[in-house]
C-alpha cells in the first residue's frame, strides 16, 4: 500500500484484521511525524507493528528511534541534501526561466517496524 494523507482515514477504518494489508510506506512531507499517529491508530484497531503490519516512512529524523517498535525510514544525508538544494537554488536564480529537477540520493534505515515475510 502506497500510503498519503488523502488515504489515511480510508485505511484506518478498512479491516486490516483482514489480511489484506500488510505494509504502509508513507511519503509525504513530515513523514516520521506522521507515521506517528499510524502507530496510534493501529494500536487502537488492536493491530500490531510489525506483527500484522509493517510501516516503512520518509526523513529518518530523530523521532524513529523514539518510536515503539523503532520506525524503519528512508533519508537524505542532510548535508548533502544541503548542498543540492543550494545548487539549484543558485541554479534558479542564474537562469528562473529553467525549471530544476534534483534528484536526492537516499538510504534505508531499517529499524523494528518491518517484517520479514520471506
Amino acid at each position: 500500500v502506497i500510503f498519503s494523507s488523502p488515504i489515511f482515514f480510508s485505511i484506518i477504518h478498512h479491516p486490516l484484521a483482514g489480511g489484506k494489508c500488510v505494509s504502509v510506506f508513507h511519503s509525504r512531507a513530515h513523514c516520521d511525524a506522521a507515521a506517528q499517529w499510524i502507530y496510534t491508530f493501529l494500536g487502537i484497531k488492536g493491530l500490531n507493528i510489525p506483527e500484522d503490519v509493517s510501516i516503512i516512512s520518509f526523513d529518518n529524523t530523530l523521532l524513529c528511534n523514539n518510536l515503539a517498535p523503532k520506525l524503519t525510514s528512508s533519508g537524505a544525508n542532510k548535508e548533502y541534501y544541503a548542498k543540492k538544494a543550494f545548487s539549484a537554488m543558485i541554479a534558479c536564480i542564474n537562469n528562473p526561466n529553467k525549471s530544476q529537477q534534483v534528484q536526492v540520493k537516499t538510504e534505508l534505515h531499517e529499524r523494528e517496524s518491518v517484517k520479514t515475510l520471506i
